[in-house]
């Protein structure tokens, strides 16, 4: 996994699209595009699958 600061994730469980504000050792936060909301995980509870890219936007993953 290749996850980086500023990459787009797409989270089903809870809905919505978040970018990644700042990657730990084991822990990301998580900030949504209008940058009013943000939660911290660990890495290992983001299963993330590559979506098909948009341009302009570093990399695109889903979270199931």
């Amino acid at each position: 996994m290749a996850l980086k600061e500023g990459d787009q994730v797409r989270i089903t469980l809870i809905g919505g699209d978040y970018r990644v504000k700042w990657i730990g050792d084991r822990m990301v936060i998580l900030e949504t595009e209008d940058g009013s909301g943000q939660f911290l995980t660990t890495v290992d509870n983001l299963d993330l699958n590559p979506l098909p890219q948009n341009p302009g936007i570093n990399k695109q993953w889903q979270c199931n």
